[in-house]
């Protein structure tokens, strides 16, 4: 690594060319274009790469090694121009630009232009937190090629200036295991793919193409207006809300498909009579696992949470989680299909019980128990007298949907034994 601690004066700039890590300490006053090609750089204070307020920096998209390193909790103010790499080896992934560590914040006005006539606009976080504000104003040049706004790396990013297409369609990607917010009123076109880490949106997307959100990623987020399809793959999330303990909504004005093996994660609060939703839905296909987080409170059969609206709806759940909303209680999910809303019904008590036998009639044995344990299974094992109790049980047919079930007497039979099994 080379390392400048000075600070840099003049009209000059730097062209950084070589394969080459180089770090900017000192505080410069130089003028005129910053060019970052095949090479890293590496900034902790607003003007290490010259005047704020009179040069620019360049960070070129012909390379798969060059880009812009940020650290030191700073505020950027200098103009920045992102120039996309091509969809091939490293120089998809390698940043343009990348935050180290500590809350960086891009105040700058940001330019995409057509550089080396390439796709692949990489902005990452590799650790701490990098915020793009709403105050940087995006200038889409970048007119050769539908682009790709791929928002990476393992911590966490804030997206909160707005998008929009060049003369082309701009699409988000987001990859690796981080998370990234889109906060700002979006008015791009292209798709949104979430393949790793968690995407939150926060406003308004307009654009109607397709969003999907693969296996292992989670598409969340509170107020958000999303105009295109969303489909969840199997390993798949969606999350309406943020993280954390308030309850939010997402609006899709479209369609949403869960797809089997997908997880739909909610919170509801019984406290505050409150919960996520998924609103302005047109059709609601179901699939995989609903899993519910009760925030506060204890849940009786009283409750009830609206989570899905949606002008129809298909498919069921396989599951809930967990498989108990609380003791004696169970999930009601039966008008899902109609109303969206999950309600509190009785459920299958888990407490040992008893069995009561009856002789009906002579020749028929009646067996019976508490209604709370209907879902129970009744067993039964036949053997000789000599043999007593063993292991051979087997189910009794059709019992486990009622409390009461009635048994012919077999004089012939030697012992016979039952059970009530959960």
């Amino acid at each position: 690594m080379l390392a400048i601690p000075n600070a840099i004066t003049g009209s000059g700039h730097f062209a950084f060319t070589g394969f080459q890590t180089t770090l900017l300490t000192g505080v410069s006053s130089f003028t005129g274009q910053n060019r970052l090609a095949w090479s890293q750089v590496i900034v902790d204070n607003p003007s290490a790469l010259g005047d704020p307020n009179a040069g620019d920096t360049d960070v070129s998209g012909e390379d798969n090694f060059g880009g812009l390193y940020f650290s030191n909790n700073i505020t950027w103010t200098q103009p920045l121009e992102l120039d996309p790499r091509l969809d091939i080896g490293l120089e998809a992934t390698s940043p343009h630009v990348s935050n180290l560590s500590g809350t960086n914040i891009i105040t700058s006005s940001l330019t995409f232009n057509n550089g080396q006539g390439g796709s692949e606009i990489n902005v990452e976080t590799a650790g701490g937190t990098l915020i793009i504000d709403a105050t940087s104003v995006l200038a889409n040049n970048a007119n050769n090629n539908p682009n790709d706004l791929n928002l990476q790396g393992a911590a966490t990013g804030v997206w909160n200036a707005i998008l929009a297409d060049s003369l082309m369609p701009l699409s988000i990607v987001k990859r690796d295991a981080g998370t990234w917010t889109l906060g700002g009123g979006n008015t791009y076109s292209g798709s949104i793919t979430v393949e790793d880490g968690t995407l939150l949106v926060t406003n308004q997307n307009t654009s109607t193409s397709n969003v999907l959100v693969e296996t292992g990623a989670t598409l969340g987020g509170n107020n958000a207006i999303l105009a295109a399809p969303v489909s969840v793959a199997a390993g798949g999330t969606i999350a309406p809300g943020l993280p954390g303990g308030n309850v939010g909504i997402m609006t899709i004005n479209n369609s949403l498909t869960l797809a089997a093996g997908s997880f739909t994660k909610v919170k509801i609060n019984k406290t505050a009579a409150a919960n996520d939703t998924l609103a302005g839905l047109t059709v609601l296909t179901y699939g995989g696992t609903l899993v519910v987080s009760n925030l506060s409170g204890t849940l009786t059969t009283a409750d009830k949470f609206p989570i899905f609206k949606a002008g129809s709806y298909a498919g069921t759940f396989i599951a809930v989680s967990p498989a108990s909303p609380g003791a004696g209680l169970a999930w009601d999910t039966s008008t899902l299909a109609t109303d969206g809303t999950l309600r509190i019904a009785v459920g299958t008590a888990t407490n040992p019980t008893n069995l009561t036998a009856t002789v009906v009639g002579g020749n028929s044995l009646q067996l019976s128990w508490p209604a709370d344990h209907t879902g129970w299974t009744l067993e039964v094992q036949t053997n000789s007298l000599q043999a007593g109790l063993g292991t051979n049980w087997v189910a009794v047919a059709n019992s486990t949907g009622t409390n009461i079930i009635s048994v012919p007497i077999v004089p012939s039979n030697g012992s016979v034994f039952y059970r009530l099994q959960h």
